[in-house]
């Protein structure tokens, strides 16, 4: 376990000694954060408020505050989600740099296990995610906090952190069994560019679910990213959406709220049914128990292949 804890650090102090690494690992939630402000989110608030103005509510100043504040949620939710996987991405990078500038090899010959190597890396992307999570979790209910709206109980922000450790292991399992197919810096730092810019809409981030083809909607529900942003979204705008909803009437929350739910990639229908945060939680956990076990055959195949 001291080897693990050691490799571990190892690989953190590396992420946080490069700050150009850190701002690129974090630039995809930057560019969520800027379209929420100056594009996107005006336009999800703009739709609310039309949609009082046809119900014919007068208070639409109070409709537009409280669409703000949800807005707000739902877009933290998502560069919540996307945290989890831009950072567990750029930490296993170190496995590549390892590789590629024969370092690898010294941690080969030495009496620590590929194992604990292996543990070391994607251990170091779990913690890595989780430290910048719950800083960007509290950065955002200070800032939503001081726009008016309620801070999150402390059971909903003891869901958030199990979603999160939850998504932190799942993708890190992923990246860690991409890195067993990626041979250079090169290929990954490629990938890297590819996933950064993929992951805003496989969380139906950049457009809404509303604004997606059926088909591209049904690809999106086949991957992981999309069940881990919605259960965010779940809870974290429960609270801002029950004030929301709550002020547009019986009829809204009976007949349209649902729909709006759907089509803002909150909650998820397949066959009929809205999953459960239960069920999305399982999903995403039976997917890093997947991609755990791909990537053991894989290292354990390259063991042999070594030998």
């Amino acid at each position: 376990m001291k080897q693990i804890i050691t490799l571990i650090n190892r690989n953190l102090k590396r992420y946080f000694r490069d700050k150009g690494t850190v701002f690129f690992s974090l630039l995809t939630m930057l560019i969520v954060i800027a379209l929420m402000l100056f594009f996107l989110g005006d336009m999800n608030v703009r739709s609310l408020t039309n949609a009082a103005k046809e119900l014919g509510i007068a208070d639409l100043e109070l409709i537009e505050q409280n669409a703000k504040l949800y807005l707000l949620m739902w877009t933290a939710a998502g560069v919540l989600a996307v945290n989890t996987v831009t950072v567990t991405q750029t930490m296993i990078g170190f496995q590549i740099e390892d590789m590629s500038k024969k370092k690898m090899s010294g941690f080969l010959i030495s009496p620590v296990s590929r194992l604990k190597l292996t543990l070391g890396y994607v251990g170091a992307a779990w913690v890595c995610s989780m430290m910048i999570g719950l800083l960007t979790l509290v950065l955002t209910q200070a800032y939503v906090v001081s726009q008016g709206a309620g801070a999150l109980s402390l059971m909903e922000n003891l869901q958030i952190i199990g979603m999160l450790a939850a998504n932190s292991f799942t993708f890190a399992a992923l990246m860690h069994l991409v890195a067993q197919l990626v041979n250079s810096e090169g290929a990954w730092s490629g990938f890297g560019t590819v996933m950064g810019t993929l992951v805003g809409f496989l969380g139906a981030i950049y457009i809404p679910m509303g604004g997606l083809p059926a088909g591209v909607q049904s690809f999106l529900k086949c991957t992981p990213v999309l069940y881990g942003t919605s259960m965010l979204r779940r809870v974290m705008t429960s609270h801002v959406g029950d004030t929301l909803f709550e002020s547009f009437g019986e009829y809204f929350i009976e007949n349209i709220q649902p729909e709006y739910l759907e089509e803002m990639g909150v909650t998820l229908i397949i066959g009929g049914n809205v999953l459960s945060v239960g069920t999305e939680l399982a999903i995403i956990l039976l997917c890093g128990i997947l991609f755990s076990a791909i990537s053991f055959l894989v290292m354990r195949r390259k063991n042999y292949s070594d030998r």
